[in-house]
């Protein structure tokens, strides 16, 4: 698998200490770094990320095999990332599967974001923000990247929230953020599914903030 893809998917964020909140199928946030090294299936892929890594190939979801690039931070289990060869009948799949159960949040491109929470405050019609998506969607792709952020608000009264950051301080510690993320070069595309728990993140750092600085 190349190293290149795995580095471009991979953030460093904190993690907590939550006990089996699923990010995707069988793999819970938290879960113990050395609990995986007995399974062979699993190698380390962490050479150049500044992340510690795990992946494991022939993951099978919306009937297509995926690369799973497990990320750990503190030795415990914080995103997944499903990473695939970019296909258009595979962004169909996974679109409409999240869009389905996930509410589609933000979108964000390697020069800014549009936050849709926010636009949707605003605008007077869905033609207005349709119109916004689409001239997103096209700069953004011809940069060599998109992601659409979509959440889990099944469980959150997300209606006083005014953009995307106060959305984010209202949700319960096992509500999902999935990423679909496309990212091209001249070479090929890849398309990337990332799990994680938008609450839990925000914990971590605010208890980082927290701690005592050392004096220098």
């Amino acid at each position: 698998m190349s190293k290149v893809f795995i580095i471009l998917f991979c953030v460093l964020v904190g993690s907590a200490h939550g006990a089996e909140i699923q990010l995707f199928k069988q793999y819970d946030y938290g879960m113990v770094y050395a609990d995986f090294l007995s399974d062979s299936t699993y190698y380390d892929c962490s050479e150049d990320s500044g992340e510690t890594l795990l992946c494991k190939d022939g993951i099978s979801f919306l009937s297509n095999d995926f690369t799973a690039v497990l990320a750990f931070q503190e030795k415990q289990l914080w995103s997944v990332s499903l990473v695939s060869e970019f296909s258009n009948l595979l962004y169909q799949q996974a679109f409409v599967a999240l869009l389905k159960k996930f509410q589609l949040s933000v979108l964000l491109s390697n020069s800014g974001q549009l936050d849709l929470i926010a636009l949707k405050k605003t605008l007077a019609n869905e033609a207005e923000l349709t119109a916004k998506i689409n001239a997103f969607e096209s700069v953004a792709l011809n940069q060599g990247q998109l992601t659409y952020a979509f959440i889990d608000l099944n469980n959150t009264d997300h209606s006083h929230a005014t953009n995307i950051v106060e959305l984010i301080h209202l949700l319960p510690d096992d509500a999902r953020e999935i990423d679909l993320v496309v990212t091209s070069d001249e070479y090929q595309a890849w398309l990337t599914l990332k799990f994680s728990l938008p609450a839990q993140l925000i914990r971590k750092s605010e208890q980082l903030i927290q701690q005592k600085t050392e004096d220098f």
